[in-house]
C-alpha cells in the first residue's frame, strides 16, 4: 500500500543518501542546486496556466519534480506528478487551481527545509 504524501518526510535525507553512496558533500551541492540553478518558480507556472500553455507547464513541473526526488522530496514529487497529470490532459480540470497551490505550499515547505539544512552545514547530528 502506497503511503500518502502528507505521512513521508517533506524531505527523505536516508533515500536522498543511498542515492549518492553517502556522500554528503554531494547531496549538500543537490540541495544547494536544487535551490540557486534551477529554482521552482510559482509565478512563472502560474503565468503558464493561466494562458492554458498546459503542455509548457506539464514539461517545467516534470523537469521540477525530477530534481525534487534527487534530493529525497518525494512528498513534493507526488503532488507534482499529480498536477504533471493534470495538465498532460491539457484541459482545465475543476482541480487544477488546488493541486497547483498544494504544489507551491508543498515547495514553500521543501525550500525551508532545504535552507535549514544547508544552513547547519551537515547531516549529522
Amino acid at each position: 500500500m502506497e503511503t500518502s504524501p502528507e505521512n513521508k518526510p517533506v524531505i527523505d535525507v536516508n533515500a536522498a543518501m543511498d542515492m549518492v553512496d553517502n556522500e554528503e558533500s554531494l547531496y549538500m551541492t543537490l540541495l544547494d542546486s536544487f535551490l540557486n540553478e534551477m529554482p521552482f518558480d510559482c509565478e512563472r507556472l502560474k503565468t503558464m496556466i493561466s494562458e492554458k500553455k498546459f503542455e509548457d507547464g506539464a514539461k517545467y513541473i516534470h523537469l521540477v519534480k525530477g530534481a525534487a526526488r534527487q534530493i529525497g522530496a518525494q512528498r513534493f514529487a507526488l503532488q507534482a506528478q499529480s498536477l504533471e497529470d493534470i495538465l498532460r490532459r491539457k484541459v482545465s480540470d475543476e482541480n487544477l487551481a488546488q493541486v497547483t497551490e498544494d504544489v507551491i505550499s508543498e515547495y514553500g515547505l521543501l525550500k525551508a527545509e532545504i535552507q535549514m539544512l544547508m544552513e547547519k552545514g551537515s547531516l549529522i547530528s
